[in-house]
């Protein structure tokens, strides 16, 4: 018993020290390295119970209106279930638009003031992440273990019953604001501000799983991959001709050629490959990806379009120098690098004749649409930061449209669910710059264990 309890405690100290401030991977890797008595079982049970617990993201904090802001109205009909009066059956939603403070989230230092309530909410995490039974739950909450079957809404009502009335010898779990109810709902607050299309429930719905690893297949490498999958015996999914899906913590370094053979991808990030048919055909068109970080777009691009003339350009010089490696490993040679700060208004090139058919802009963005794999930034956002986003893209699209040639094309993509970041955005560019809207369109993951992301295609008429 002690073991589970040791397990319950150290990721409680985590979660206390945790600010969000860099990766979760990256905290747990500097915590077990200076915890050095932790084995390898003990680092994987402890981080499962910290994602668990960052995986209800916004569930278990009290959210309260901004005195004299707004008005809270409850969606559906309020039930209080005898709780204090911001419990309601579903999240609520607002008068104003996203960047006024939709809700206000206590901060995270202050969340769980003390360690019964942690623990309660650790083994939620726990028991509404699980699938199957599992040795903790059957040591600390065996009644909840019985349960793991049960749908996300019916897990939520053995909680609701549970908070506030349990205890038990091996956890007792005192009465707290924290705990009144919980709905999967809550998870992600803010369904008015969400693209168009997108299905609130099952996005909730969809942090309580693990997302899957993707991988694109290159050109002329089919046979080869899967023959390397079948004898190695590694489990995987063909989703199509060249999307294969395996379980998050399939190792395939040591049994295909990375970037040459395939390329590490997001299902939703490889069908922005339908983006670019229309320039399929075009006489070695020139395509500049101005926010290329490790190159996975440019990569898709040439795949796809076979032959071009490709810029790549980031604002980080190291990020370079790693593309650089992949291009080597992908057998990519002819190509041009540029660091390159979009958010100044200096023209990033020196020749006035330097236009492009193609300009991808993969925009930094809030990675809403990403957030199942990184939980924890779910957990720690604050509402307001979309302006921050929202002003640096349109910051780099004011930057990099004049480099358009006439009858070139604009693609526009982000990793984001927000509206603000997406369809808004772009209507704004269109109108501002006169650009034709061609194709636009929410690329969905949450209900088949993948990103969700925003493409949207447009061009500057002749």
């Amino acid at each position: 018993m002690s073991r589970y309890y040791s397990y319950l405690n150290t990721s409680a100290g985590i979660i206390r020290r945790y600010n969000g401030d860099q990766p979760l991977a990256a905290f747990l890797k500097s915590f077990f390295a200076a915890n050095k008595k932790y084995g390898s079982k003990d680092r994987k049970q402890i981080s499962h119970l910290c994602y668990c617990y960052y995986r209800t993201g916004k569930m278990f904090r009290v959210h309260l209106p901004s005195v004299g802001k707004f008005k809270l109205s409850p969606v559906g009909v309020p039930t209080n279930r005898g709780g204090p009066p911001w419990a309601v059956s579903s999240p609520p939603t607002v008068t104003k638009t996203m960047g006024q403070s939709e809700m206000r989230p206590i901060h995270a230092s202050n969340i769980s003031a003390d360690n019964d309530t942690l623990h309660a909410h650790i083994l939620a995490g726990l028991f509404l992440c699980s699938s199957e039974p599992n040795e903790m739950l059957q040591q600390l909450k065996p009644a909840w273990n019985e349960k793991v079957h049960l749908s996300i809404e019916e897990k939520c009502e053995v909680l609701n019953k549970n908070f506030n009335t349990e205890s038990t010898s091996q956890l007792t779990i005192h009465p707290s604001p924290f705990t009144t109810h919980c709905s999967p709902l809550f998870v992600f607050p803010w369904q008015s501000e969400l693209s168009g299309g997108i299905d609130h429930s099952l996005f909730c719905h969809s942090f309580f799983v693990q997302p899957d690893l993707f991988i694109r297949i290159r050109p002329g490498y089919k046979a080869t991959v899967q023959q390397k999958l079948d004898a190695g015996k590694i489990q995987y999914r063909l989703i199509n001709e060249n999307c294969i899906a395996f379980s998050n913590t399939t190792k395939l370094d040591a049994v295909i050629e990375a970037d040459r053979e395939a390329v590490i991808q997001d299902y939703s990030s490889q069908q922005v490959a339908a983006f670019l048919k229309p320039l399929q055909g075009d006489k070695k068109p020139e395509v500049w990806d101005c926010c290329a970080a490790s190159g996975g777009k440019s990569i898709l691009a040439i795949d796809t379009l076979k032959n071009i003339n490709i810029t790549v350009s980031d604002i980080r010089k190291s990020i370079l120098v790693n593309l650089g490696k992949r291009f080597t490993a992908a057998g990519i040679e002819s190509y041009a690098a540029k660091v390159i700060d979009l958010t100044t208004h200096h023209s990033p090139f020196t020749t006035h004749h330097s236009l492009f058919d193609l300009i991808i802009c993969d925009a930094p963005c809030s990675g809403s649409g990403t957030w199942g794999r990184t939980p924890e930034q779910l957990y720690f956002w604050k509402e307001e930061e979309v302006l921050h986003y929202t002003a640096l893209q349109k910051k780099i699209l004011t930057n990099i449209i004049p480099f358009i040639k006439p009858g070139g094309y604009l693609l526009y993509i982000t990793c984001s669910v927000f509206k603000e970041e997406n369809e808004a955005t772009v209507n704004e560019i269109e109108a501002e710059f006169n650009l034709q809207l061609l194709k636009m369109e929410v690329l969905k993951g949450y209900d088949r264990k993948a990103d969700t992301m925003f493409a949207a295609l447009l061009t500057l008429p002749k």
